[in-house]
């Protein structure tokens, strides 16, 4: 499905999710859980390694509702999260609005359930921003050998890596201690960067990629190295 269709699927649920509370208007966090259930997978959506609860925030899987009653409204300040959301996508240069830009729109939007989110999953700004720049929303987090990695490049993610990991992800992708990471990025081996407001170290995959150096063998090396 394209990602403006998961849009379109995401205004249906909040839609739906309006209409079963008797309301007329499609409200901010109509809209935030049917964006939510629609990234979600039996009934959890993840915020990196934060796991929501969906059908606690009212998310009942639907895409539609189908009692043939009119449809609500959206509120005003629906309407303004999706004018946001639009923006975000012009800034992304997307070509047409993605849930990714959706759910960015929420940040700093001080809707209820928004709020929740922040307090009972201890997330700022900032770190939503993240995930979601990260891709990870909505995915559950890797286990630890599950990369699929292989050398080769690619746009965005490479059979599910993702491109921007944690100093303990890169770790985990080299076989080494976290350690030695945090030492290499000390020495200037590895580069590494923060996002602005935020304290966590990130580093590239492409850099842990060029940290590695072909060994050159011959024949009777191979062998010793049997024996």
């Amino acid at each position: 499905m394209t990602e403006s269709g998961q849009v379109e699927r995401a205004a249906r649920r909040a839609i739906a999710r309006a209409k079963d509370r008797g309301d007329t208007k499609v409200t901010p966090d109509d809209l935030l859980v049917g964006a939510l259930s629609e990234v979600s997978r039996f009934g959890v959506a993840w915020i990196g390694e934060r796991a929501v609860d969906v059908r606690a925030l009212g998310g009942n899987g639907r895409s539609e509702s189908d009692d043939g009653a009119s449809a609500p409204a959206y509120a005003s300040a629906t309407v303004e999260l999706f004018e946001r959301a639009a923006a975000v996508a012009r800034d992304d240069g997307a070509s047409s609005m993605g849930l990714v830009h959706l759910l960015a729109a929420f940040t700093d939007v001080e809707c209820g359930l928004m709020e929740t989110l922040r307090r009972e999953h201890g997330f700022s700004d900032v770190e939503w921003r993240a995930e979601l720049a990260r891709g990870v929303v909505g995915s559950p987090p890797r286990v630890a050998g599950t990369h699929g990695d292989g050398a080769g490049g690619g746009s965005g993610r490479s059979n599910g890596g993702p491109e921007i990991l944690s100093v303990d992800d890169a770790a985990d992708y080299l076989g080494v201690h976290s350690q030695t990471v945090r030492n290499y990025i000390r020495s200037g081996k590895l580069p590494a960067y923060r996002l602005a407001g935020e304290r966590y170290i990130r580093v590239l995959r492409k850099d842990l990629l060029a940290l590695l150096e072909r060994v050159q063998t011959d024949v009777s090396e191979e062998n010793e190295e049997k024996t």
